[in-house]
């Protein structure tokens, strides 16, 4: 079982989101975002390779948590580091 932690910004960029849904969406699409995001959580403690490396920074592991949504990561031997939630729409650079 692997271990899953957060850096300060992907926490961050977390809390951001899960704010900007409330604010502008029902509270219903802030938990539907919520709960697809810690089931991918818990496939990542099962198998840290569950998702693709990056095409851009292959260190890095990009999952889709929705349409809209990509959790970036890197696996540490045993731990899981979460790096950032990102907009699918938006340039960056994962």
């Amino acid at each position: 079982m692997n271990v899953i932690s957060w850096t300060d910004e992907g926490e961050e960029m977390y809390l951001a989101h899960l704010r900007f849904l409330l604010n502008n969406f029902p509270a219903s699409v802030a938990i539907r975002f919520d709960e697809r995001l810690e089931n991918l959580l818990r496939r990542l403690g099962s198998f840290g390779e569950l998702c693709p490396a990056s095409s851009e920074i292959p260190h890095l592991r990009k999952c889709l948590i929705d349409a809209y949504n990509s959790l970036i990561y890197r696996i540490e031997g045993e731990n899981i580091k979460i790096i950032a939630i990102v907009d699918n729409r938006s340039n960056h650079g994962f």
